[in-house]
């Protein structure tokens, strides 16, 4: 949906990503001839300029959201992907109910199933930089985890001092959860991407002349009255 916010209002916002970390700031922005933003220039936390398309940005209670491509181009696809499978299901029930001519029919599952080909094949393109992430976000985990040890063996070893070791842990702790949590949606989002799809088999010729038959003869059967003889 185009963003149309008061650009007073969004100029200078503070960006988050959806784990809680500092993305950067609102810095500039492009509009279209209706006035609807439709990228934003985002000064990084590490001093970088980047512009993103708005569709990235969401504002709401919690603040400005930077919502990574990943995200969005998993849930685009497996919305297609899912859509496109239920219109293949709708076409043969269609024709099973003779609603659709075998030529419809045809032309129009093959421009389907060449629709769901094509996106099972760009689904190793999406996931490959997944899996790569997934395993900078394990080691990240595992480094933290190793930091987090130290910090306790220094404080039982009174080298730290309680306030400071109990900052120290929940900084620590807080980074651990949100790196976790992304690793979670990134896994989700593989699984996702990856489950096996069932496309439903396309029916023969033979299969919709028996169809065919079968109607007709519902149509053609002739009806039988029976007529009982009143008991005098």
């Amino acid at each position: 949906m185009p963003l149309k916010s008061n650009l007073n209002e969004i100029l200078g916002k503070q960006v988050n990503d959806p784990y809680g970390r500092y993305f950067g700031r609102i810095v500039g922005f492009d509009v279209n001839s209706k006035g609807e933003v439709i990228k934003i220039g985002i000064e990084r936390a590490y001093g970088d300029f980047s512009i993103y398309p708005a569709k990235q940005i969401f504002f709401n209670e919690e603040g400005t959201i930077f919502t990574y491509a990943w995200k969005i181009k998993a849930q685009e696809t497996l919305k297609e992907l899912n859509l496109t499978l239920r219109k293949i299901s709708a076409l043969n029930q269609l024709l099973k109910n003779g609603e659709i001519a075998r030529d419809f029919y045809d032309k129009n599952r093959e421009e389907k199933e060449l629709i769901v080909t094509n996106i099972l094949k760009t689904r190793k393109n999406l996931t490959s930089p997944l899996f790569e992430r997934i395993k900078k976000l394990e080691c990240q985990v595992t480094d933290m985890q190793r930091y987090l040890t130290n910090l306790k063996i220094e404080h039982i070893s009174e080298e730290i001092e309680d306030s400071i070791y109990k900052n120290a842990c929940n900084m620590i702790q807080e980074a651990i959860s949100r790196a976790s949590t992304e690793k979670k949606d990134l896994e989700e989002a593989v699984q996702a991407l990856m489950r096996p799809v069932s496309i439903t088999p396309s029916l023969t010729n033979r299969e919709t002349e028996l169809l065919d038959e079968e109607k007709s003869v519902k149509q053609t059967r002739p009806l039988v009255l029976r007529i009982k003889e009143a008991i005098s």
